[in-house]
């Protein structure tokens, strides 16, 4: 009985919560790269004009949703990826990849993943990166307020707050 075993090696146990966290972690931490990369660029030539120095929400939301078309050109396909592994379907990283693009067919279902994730992502993307930039900005300019935006703690936390205000605005579109 797999319930006994699960008793019997508790740290086992509690470890088999944690298979495929790496693949996760690969899966995501190029196209979060290229979100970041891209959204400081863009965020950086925009503010550099008039027009974006005058209304710099505009430019946080606009170089977020930059930021998070480019990550998803790699998300959709790792996404997939992991997800054929994941479920067997495949029982390798390469195998998943020629998988893939094997066929006109499952081209086409990671261009339609694809494109049903940037219809949340990007939102979600936008939002969040504004509101934390707003959240930041507030604190360096308000005297009161005696909290080093710098350290990780705060810039989790107020990235904590941007995705929990965008994902309660962009949850209906993922539905």
């Amino acid at each position: 009985d797999d319930d006994d075993d699960d008793a019997a090696n508790p740290v086992e146990s509690w470890l088999s919560l944690y298979v495929g966290v790496g693949g996760n972690v690969a899966k995501e931490a190029l196209p979060s790269a290229l979100y970041l990369g891209v959204y400081e660029a863009v965020k950086s030539a925009l503010l550099k004009t008039p027009q974006g120095a005058a209304v710099p929400l505009a430019v946080y939301l606009v170089a977020g949703g930059a930021g998070e078309i480019c990550g998803s050109f790699v998300r959709a396909p790792a996404e997939a990826v992991k997800s054929l592994v994941q479920a067997g379907v495949t029982t390798s990283f390469a195998d998943a990849c020629g998988y893939i693009v094997a066929t006109d067919v499952s081209r086409k279902r990671v261009a339609r993943a694809w494109s049903a994730s940037v219809w949340r992502d990007v939102p979600m993307g936008a939002i969040q990166i504004a509101l934390f930039e707003l959240l930041k900005t507030y604190i360096l300019n308000s005297p009161s307020i005696s909290i080093d935006v710098n350290t990780l703690q705060a810039e989790a936390m107020l990235g904590a707050i941007g995705g929990l205000v965008g994902s309660g605005v962009t949850t209906p579109l993922d539905l």
